[in-house]
């Protein structure tokens, strides 16, 4: 295979992946397009391929176009179903807190009410901790954003893995916040 086969071979090859919808490679896939072209050409290097090799390689080509199709349509569902469940998870702690934080102070108000010799300061810290909990969870609302738009606009994926791993934490942490309110609720009505 001369330079002008080779050059001709590649043009082919890319205008084959182009009409299939791949759009991208990763080095990996080039490295490996690079050593099929090697052993096409130690195969038989100074005739040019036959018909049966190039169609052969045309095949392996096309097959390896479709894996790459299929293994980033199968990263595209997984991302999409990670993210519904950021979204369910985020919806849900905002729906806890905030309802527990209308609970206590519909409590507070009730006991306050019928016991007024209760100081409303010794009240407080469950609804501090469920108030917290909803401003912990819509800065984790925020900052998944941010990191989509890390991921995608900016495609700057070692920020996007920063904003992932800190959006993760804001809602482990407004789920502890509700269990820290749930528990001094409890100990505050046990009394």
């Amino acid at each position: 295979m001369d330079g002008k086969d080779l050059i001709q071979f590649m043009k082919e090859s890319i205008q084959q992946a182009r009409s299939q919808n791949l759009s991208q490679a990763t080095i990996g896939d080039i490295e490996n397009w690079v050593s099929q072209l090697e052993k096409i050409n130690n195969e038989n290097p100074t005739h040019p391929p036959s018909e049966i090799e190039l169609e052969k390689y045309k095949s392996r080509n096309l097959r390896w176009i479709e894996d790459v199709k299929l293994f980033n349509a199968r990263n595209l569902e997984v991302f999409k179903a990670v993210f519904q469940f950021g979204i369910f998870a985020l919806k849900t702690i905002l729906l806890i807190n905030g309802g527990a934080a209308i609970a206590w102070l519909a409590f507070m108000g009730t006991l306050v009410t019928h016991k007024p010799e209760i100081s409303i300061l010794f009240l407080t810290r469950p609804l501090l901790n469920f108030s917290f909990g909803v401003l912990v969870a819509a800065l984790a609302s925020g900052a998944t954003y941010l990191t989509q738009a890390f991921y995608g606009e900016f495609q700057d994926e070692g920020i996007g893995n920063i904003l992932r791993v800190v959006t993760v934490s804001l809602v482990l942490l407004a789920y502890f916040l509700f269990v820290e309110g749930a528990y001094s609720a409890s100990e505050i009505i046990i009394k």
